[in-house]
């Protein structure tokens, strides 16, 4: 690892602990869970923009991008190692809810997206050193699909997790004394959130089925058939549940179970794949 990126790496770690911490300390509650308050508004409102959280949180994934794109492009190709990916698509999940923000108040949900991007950039500078196994040269046309394929799975990994946090949500109002996660936004505005990424990202995924079909040579080879298999499960789940959300109105903790078994099919085919293939396999 050469100085540059040492410093790099240094100020990244720096500039992603520091916006915890900001973010951290000056969270609110959206809501007293008191059972005398009567679930009154309190404290700052969570779609306050902290401008300077803004600016810590930007260069950290700034930093991030470069030090990433040192493993990613390799010579001859494209690193797709599970390390790499998963950089990309912690950045991807981080990016997405700073932009949200903008229109949504979100801002507190980067309280778990910041220790998923610091655990991904650790996990990238203890894999520095290692050789690069998996590396792919790919034509102009395979390379739209692969960018598909990882904006996807990181669209709906956010949501993934967005469903949790309306599990905590959906208890929390069952239980108002609880004040576990009083800070997050409130119930309306993460059902919102979900379903936008649930649209977008099957969307997305079903581009990245599409192009696979068109682009790579055989889908169903042995050593993919069971991604091909195990995505088109999880694209069938994710639409029958926007189909049912459309003309039946499911929500809530259907939308919840739904949407994490889906996803469940969608991290056993890319990265239940990929662990046994780079770990298991070769080892």
């Amino acid at each position: 690892m050469s100085d540059l990126t040492t410093l790099l790496l240094i100020a990244a770690v720096f500039a992603y602990l520091a916006g915890f911490i900001r973010l951290w300390r000056q969270r609110a509650p959206l809501i007293d869970p008191s059972p005398a308050s009567g679930l009154t508004l309190t404290g700052v409102s969570s779609h306050q923009i902290d401008s300077l959280f803004f600016l810590i949180s930007g260069a950290a994934v700034v930093l991030h991008s470069l030090l990433l794109s040192q493993s990613l492009f390799v010579p001859g190709g494209l690193n797709l190692s599970l390390v790499t990916v998963s950089n990309v698509v912690a950045l991807v999940m981080l990016g997405a809810v700073l932009v949200c923000n903008v229109r949504l108040p979100v801002h507190n949900l980067n309280i778990f997206l910041l220790p998923i991007a610091l655990f991904n950039l650790t996990s990238l500078a203890l894999a520095a050193d290692r050789p690069v196994t998996v590396s792919a040269a790919l034509s102009d046309a395979e390379i739209s699909h692969v960018i598909l394929s990882i904006s996807a799975y990181a669209v709906l990994m956010t949501a993934a997790l967005q469903s949790l946090l309306l599990a905590f949500q959906e208890r929390r109002l069952k239980h108002p004394t609880a004040h576990n996660l009083a800070f997050l936004p409130a119930l309306e505005t993460i059902e919102r959130l979900l379903l936008a990424m649930l649209w977008i990202g099957t969307g997305l995924l079903t581009l990245s089925i599409v192009t696979g079909f068109i682009f790579l040579e055989d889908m169903f080879a042995q050593h993919v058939v069971h991604h091909t298999i195990l995505t088109t499960c999880s694209w069938l789940v994710y639409s029958g549940f926007l189909i049912g959300h459309h003309f039946v109105g499911w929500r809530g903790i259907t939308a919840i179970r739904w949407n994490l078994a889906a996803f469940g099919f969608l991290m056993l085919g890319y990265l239940g794949s990929k662990f046994v293939i780079e770990y298991l396999l070769q080892s």
